[in-house]
């Protein structure tokens, strides 16, 4: 993807996310907060050159490409925080549904926007080939090190962050 383009593509996907997360805040509070909108804008930027770069390296079709952008910003913005909302608070999970389906709808706005955006120039792969190539790069030994210490150290490194 051509630097220029690139940065247009990352320029067009911060003004949307700001759009769409004004409009979500004033849908809530009835106002604009200049912070807010600034705070959204700088977040819509790095999100669209981190996310748009990962985007612009697989090759997969769009809708494989478009689904894990989807559960990969799901993940990160909405779900993690909604399990320990869940769990370190005292509301009950119908207080959290709302909360839920707005993450799910916003981040499909956003993996469909970054998919169309940051379009691959390398050929369409399957995912079931990329998976196996990458994970072929190792011993099955050396992956299963690798994921029991990383599983380990999860989770003092979670208690010691909270």
């Amino acid at each position: 993807m051509a630097y220029s383009k690139y940065l247009w593509s990352t320029l067009v996907f911060a003004l949307v996310f700001t759009a769409l997360f004004g409009v979500i805040e004033f849908v809530r509070t009835g106002q604009f907060s200049v912070v807010s909108i600034i705070f959204h804008i700088v977040g819509g930027l790095f999100l669209g050159l981190v996310i748009g770069f990962v985007s612009s390296r697989l090759p997969f079709r769009n809708s494989i490409r478009i689904a894990l952008l989807w559960l990969a910003l799901f993940v990160v913005q909405y779900a993690s925080n909604l399990v320990e909302y869940y769990f370190y608070s005292t509301v009950s999970v119908s207080v959290i549904l709302p909360d839920l389906a707005e993450g799910l709808f916003v981040t499909l706005i956003e993996a469909v926007l970054i998919g169309l955006l940051f379009v691959p120039v390398t050929k369409e792969s399957s995912i079931g080939v990329e998976m196996k190539e990458f994970l072929e790069q190792r011993r099955s030994s050396s992956w299963v090190w690798r994921i029991v210490i990383a599983s380990l150290l999860w989770v003092p490194i979670y208690f010691a962050l909270a």
